[in-house]
């Protein structure tokens, strides 16, 4: 099963010489296949409750949540990883410890070299 738990949202706004960034979240997307329950990217705080509803909402509960996907590191993303303590999180750049917060970003030396 794949299901969009949230759709993400970015509104822009230009006042007064300031550039602001309002009411944003990353999508939500739900994977739930065999023995796996799969979130990629987890949204921002704001839309916390909406998160943990629309999962209630197909019976699951953050600590049946195995692994979450961040397609990357910006906070509209990665927001909620800490309600999901079981999960296994996957990343290309950069290890985010959901106990402590915080998150150790590695940089692949090779690829300077190319």
């Amino acid at each position: 099963m794949i299901s969009v738990l949230l759709e993400g949202k970015h509104k822009n706004t230009y006042k007064k010489g300031y550039y602001r960034i309002e009411d944003f979240t990353s999508s939500v997307t739900l994977i739930a296949i065999k023995d796996a329950i799969i979130l990629v990217d987890t949204g921002t705080l704001a839309y916390r409750q909406q998160v943990l509803d629309a999962l209630a909402h197909h019976n699951i509960h953050p600590s049946d949540v195995t692994h979450i996907i961040n397609t990357h590191f910006h906070l509209d993303h990665i927001s909620n990883n800490t309600l999901f303590p079981h999960a296994k999180q996957i990343s290309e750049h950069a290890i985010f410890d959901l106990k402590t917060g915080k998150c150790s970003i590695y940089h692949d030396q090779t690829l300077l070299q190319k």
